[in-house]
């Protein structure tokens, strides 16, 4: 179940970001979604398939989650990393993505540079989320050195991540026998 879990990636924008910076123009190509936090666990020592890569500060969660209490919508700002070596997961939507619906195309303040995103739906979702199944079921034999295999690793944002992981927890610990499976709180 939890290799399942591991695959769900809600992919909703295709993004290029441009930015200045000491005469230098650096660019970053990612993709927008959403996991399954069933299949994210912050703990040191975690064998989940979505893991962080520096330790948590448990308590950094709880002035967090008070904020997050009974808010409408919850979009924390997480960076996601995957070893993608072979170019199967970005890569394919970058080269159609001028057949995409633009979402957003604007310059960024203070010399910031340009963003622009596309939408990914339809055939072109449910060919990415193919490739990213694919992708996951390589990732056993990837890093065998690790203490279980590791899909994605957030790389910034983890204390908001735990934090959505954590109420989510409280959520489920609050209804108990309460089918959650598509409840919002469970996707970050």
């Amino acid at each position: 179940a939890q290799r399942r879990n591991a695959q769900t990636a809600i992919v909703a924008a295709r993004h290029e970001f441009a930015a200045f910076f000491g005469g230098h123009v650096f660019g970053a190509r990612f993709t927008v979604g959403a996991v399954d936090l069933e299949a994210y666990d912050y703990h040191v020592g975690s064998k989940s398939h979505i893991r962080a890569t520096e330790k948590t500060v448990l308590e950094r969660i709880p002035p967090r989650q008070r904020v997050r209490k009974d808010a409408a919508v919850e979009l924390p700002h997480v960076l996601m990393l995957c070893d993608d070596d072979q170019k199967t997961l970005i890569e394919p939507i970058q080269a159609i993505r001028d057949s995409l619906p633009v979402l957003y195309d604007f310059d960024l303040m203070e010399q910031g540079g340009r963003i622009r995103g596309w939408l990914v739906q339809g055939n072109v979702a449910a060919e990415f989320d193919k490739r990213f199944a694919d992708f996951a079921a390589t990732v056993d034999g990837k890093y065998a050195d690790l203490d279980g295999s590791v899909l994605l690793a957030v790389g910034d944002g983890n204390h908001s991540l735990a934090t959505a992981k954590s109420c989510y927890e409280a959520l489920k610990a609050a209804n108990p026998g309460v089918d959650l499976s598509k409840h919002p709180a469970r996707y970050s």
